[in-house]
């Protein structure tokens, strides 16, 4: 019920301090994130869509809206029925930085007066309960990059296999997620690129004002080239940064 309130979701990532993570666990080389396309995809990033910079008066202010108090000289956020703030943070193991960061969410959400119970466990665990069980709470992982809109749809419509916040529906359970339904099919069925950024654009908008994933940061990445290597097109869209295109790469004489 807390999880399915969007000022809940909002409050959670005013209380996450990125930079923290930033400076703790990349030594500076990342960015805070606050939406589903990073800056580093030029072509369909929306540089308008909402940002939740760390501020934990404003937290609790809108935890305060929905209910949600320290009561009674309590060190503890409760809801407006008695229960406490508590639940479970999964990660998987085995990943140091992830480790890392889910400890520091744990940590700030834990300084605005919620018990966040911090879980790793194995990856293949984790995945089964993330696409089968949906025996969890939240969890924290890492999202890839798509080239095209096209490419997200499993993830950004209500239908799709990982579509995490509420997985795989027979008919929207919002009327934002409805929207979002409606702009991806928009964007399929034209090749005008102004008419599909259009509706990439409204989609980053309404998932930076829902919530339904809290981005925390992106690292920056590096590659060296040889001067004389050339075609070389640097890209943050694959891991293999630099020679993603090896079969048009060549030597200048």
């Amino acid at each position: 019920k807390w999880f399915r309130n969007t000022k809940f979701r909002q409050a959670c990532a005013y209380a996450i301090d990125r930079d923290a993570i930033i400076k703790t666990i990349y030594s500076g080389h990342s960015e805070p994130e606050y939406g589903f396309v990073t800056r580093g995809n030029k072509k369909w990033f929306n540089p308008n869509t909402p940002q939740y910079p760390h501020d934990p008066a404003k937290a609790l202010a809108l935890l305060k809206e929905i209910g949600i108090e320290k009561r009674n000289g309590d060190d503890f956020l409760t809801d407006a029925n008695g229960n406490k703030i508590e639940f479970v943070l999964n990660t998987n193991t085995g990943n140091g930085p992830r480790e890392k960061t889910a400890m520091l969410i744990a940590s700030d959400l834990g300084k605005l007066g919620m018990h966040v119970i911090y879980q790793p466990i194995e990856f293949n665990t984790l995945i089964d309960r993330l696409n089968n069980s949906y025996n969890y709470d939240c969890v924290l992982l890492g999202e890839g990059g798509s080239a095209d809109p096209a490419f997200s749809l499993n993830v950004l419509k209500s239908s799709g296999f990982s579509h995490d916040w509420f997985p795989r529906q027979k008919s929207p359970s919002t009327a934002w997620e409805a929207r979002i339904d409606d702009l991806m099919d928009a964007e399929l069925k034209t090749l005008n690129y102004s008419e599909r950024k259009k509706d990439y654009d409204e989609v980053q908008e309404i998932m930076g004002e829902q919530q339904p994933m809290i981005f925390t940061v992106v690292p920056v990445f590096f590659a060296a080239v040889r001067t004389d290597l050339g075609n070389v097109r640097v890209t943050a869209l694959d891991y293999y940064h630099v020679t993603w295109n090896a079969e048009e790469l060549y030597f200048k004489k």
